[in-house]
């Protein structure tokens, strides 16, 4: 009996991730701006949550913002930022910039938006048994010029 009951926790808990992913990741409506600018430039991506970040019940999400460019000696050609707590259905922006003495390399990045959804496990109890699911909401680039 247990074990019926542990599997339909389960079954719904990955169903009530899935959805909102598939079912509006297309809708996230990612953009970045500017769409170009120097080594010292902050890049700000905003994009529509599908879902509400957060624990709830027995899962949680949570969304983050990655970009990549040309690798080259003493400037940043990388960045990862996760975006902070939000509501489904609004417009988050999270702001990318090279750390104070940095400068971006120069060159195009590209990046996307993602949103990570697993079981949300409490200290002390039993941690729900499915999978964590990435999704990629969308994509963007930018331009770094000298």
């Amino acid at each position: 009996m247990a074990t019926a009951r542990a599997k339909a926790v389960a079954a719904a808990a990955v169903l009530a991730t899935a959805l909102p992913a598939a079912a509006l990741g297309a809708g996230a409506d990612v953009r970045v701006s500017p769409h170009g600018g120097g080594v010292h430039q902050a890049f700000v991506v905003g994009f529509t949550a599908p879902g509400a970040s957060g624990a709830h019940g027995v899962f949680q999400r949570s969304y983050a913002v990655t970009a990549s460019g040309p690798a080259k000696r003493h400037c940043r050609s990388n960045i990862a930022r996760p975006a902070g707590a939000s509501q489904s259905g609004e417009r988050v922006h999270v702001r990318l910039r090279a750390r104070p003495g940095e400068r971006w390399c120069t060159g195009r990045f590209r990046g996307k938006v993602t949103e990570t959804s697993g079981p949300h496990c409490e200290q002390g109890q039993r941690c729900p048994l499915f999978p964590t699911r990435l999704t990629t909401l969308g994509r963007f680039s930018f331009v770094v010029r000298p």
